[in-house]
């Protein structure tokens, strides 16, 4: 028979991997609702720019997984484009979509880790 601490620990070690798991799925899901969304709402005059929007699976340390959502055709114009140059004016697209999939991100982790030991 297991003792208390062997037990508690069973749990915590079962939680976090739960947590990894769930935490990358959403991650995954959140990313690509981003690229999609960037894939809407930037600008039209270039359709190789606001069609390259994609997502980028990044392994880390053991079973750690980091998304991040790029512009595949032209990585460069984005800071141009979001910060403005020469005579050009900002046009600020990615940080409001950036601010709104982070935030969408940290409520659906919370709500997951709230949930994770009641099943």
């Amino acid at each position: 028979m297991k003792s208390v601490e062997e037990q508690i620990e069973g749990l915590m070690i079962q939680f976090q991997a739960d947590l990894e798991d769930g935490s990358a799925e959403i991650g995954e899901r959140i990313a690509r609702k981003a690229a999609a969304e960037l894939r809407k709402t930037s600008p039209r005059h270039r359709p190789k720019y606001y069609a390259g929007w994609s997502v980028k699976a990044i392994k880390g340390f053991g079973s750690s997984v980091t998304y991040t959502v790029y512009n595949r055709t032209h990585p460069g114009l984005t800071h141009l484009l979001e910060n403005g140059h020469g005579d050009a004016k900002p046009h600020v697209h990615v940080k409001p979509v950036e601010e709104k999939y982070t935030r969408e991100y940290l409520e659906e982790l919370e709500r997951m880790a709230k949930n994770a030991g009641s099943e």
